[in-house]
């Protein structure tokens, strides 16, 4: 289950977690808690089934709309994704339906209180799980967790690579040419993914690379304030915002060099779809991205917030494309030998199975 069917990288990861595990028998589908959404879509073209729980009108945090679908079937497992632990638990511990619980990442500016509000309903679930070892670290502080939670990391198809043709098409619908170095980005318009740092990181590149290009993926809050960002830095033309698009994953391997320049990341899904799609990555170093990128050996690692360490390191690959070619192949290999969808959905199978079977104990 899911907060709402918007879409972001965790829910892209639910959706084809959801059809791969339908592939290895288990009758999954996803609930939106909050309302539907663009995801919808999605499933729809995964042949996931979903709903959307019903609004009731119960004293928070009660979980009526979960509670309604509980009823409606008789469920093995639930399992809620980031955003849902507080409904997941009650609803899992009132009908005595086991439940996992899956944290993608913690925003930097959360208050300090939703680490308390969150410690009972910790000890409610049967699996709490993290996508990476960093973010399971931090769980164990954050809940004041007795035992460690289960690292279970994102997985990602790997697609064909895009041939000549195709990859033009898809450069031609941002605005770039075939010689243009196009650098891009996939994410919601958010302060957490920093973008107004990139933009900044990609003047200092568009004054030393005149060929050079910048498109940005996604929407969110921020699109105003990057707009007029773009616009004072004399971009006009040079950076393209491109909204969403349902072909982020494949456009990403049209891309020359891919950034991601978040604050705070767990796993994200955004750097493993560039990795698989065979492009050169750049990303800050949080969350899980320097063991994505394997310490650099599969990509660039740089500080998060410092635009000139940015703009050096996509300076470095524009120059290069020896160099982008090398680290692109290699973060295609590393996503399909280490982080493949069908390890991380079997994975998830192992544990629902165990616990199901009544050999699972609390967190």
């Amino acid at each position: 289950m899911l907060p709402g069917l918007e879409i972001g990288g965790a829910e892209m990861l639910v959706a084809r977690l959801c059809a791969e595990l339908r592939v290895l028998g288990c009758a999954a589908e996803v609930v939106g808690l909050t309302g539907g959404g663009p995801l919808e879509s999605h499933l729809r073209a995964l042949g996931v089934p979903y709903r959307v729980a019903p609004r009731r009108r119960r004293v928070p945090p009660y979980p009526a709309g979960l509670l309604a679908v509980l009823d409606t079937d008789d469920f093995d497992v639930i399992h809620g994704h980031s955003g849902t632990l507080v409904p997941l638990a009650l609803a899992g511990w009132l009908r005595r339906v086991p439940a996992f619980y899956t944290e993608h990442g913690f925003y930097p500016d959360e208050p300090r209180h939703a680490r308390y509000v969150e410690r009972l309903p910790a000890r409610l679930v049967a699996r709490l799980v993290a996508v990476s070892p960093e973010l399971r670290d931090i769980m164990v502080r954050r809940l004041a967790l007795r035992e460690p939670p289960e690292v279970v990391e994102n997985g990602v198809s790997v697609p064909p690579v895009l041939d000549a043709e195709r990859r033009r098409a898809l450069r031609a619908t941002v605005g770039a040419q075939p010689s243009s170095v196009l650098v891009g980005t996939v994410g919601r318009l958010v302060p957490v993914k920093d973008h107004a740092s990139l933009v900044s990181a990609f003047a200092q590149v568009a004054a030393m690379v005149p060929d050079a290009r910048l498109v940005i993926v996604g929407e969110g809050t921020e699109r105003a304030a990057l707009e007029a960002l773009t616009a004072r830095l004399g971009l006009a033309g040079r950076v393209y915002l491109a909204g969403s698009r349902a072909d982020a994953a494949e456009l990403a391997g049209a891309f020359d060099v891919y950034v991601s320049s978040s604050r705070s990341e767990g796993m994200p899904m955004a750097v493993l779809e560039a990795m698989a799609a065979g492009c050169a990555v750049i990303a800050t170093n949080v969350g899980a991205c320097a063991q994505l990128l394997e310490q650099g050996a599969a990509g660039r690692v740089v500080p998060a917030t410092d635009p000139t360490a940015l703009a050096d390191a996509i300076l470095a690959l524009a120059r290069d494309p020896d160099e982008r070619g090398r680290l692109g192949a290699a973060a295609r290999a590393r996503a399909e030998t280490r982080y493949s969808l069908r390890a991380c959905a079997r994975r998830y199978l192992d544990l629902y199975q165990r616990v199901a079977r009544g050999r699972g104990s609390a967190a």
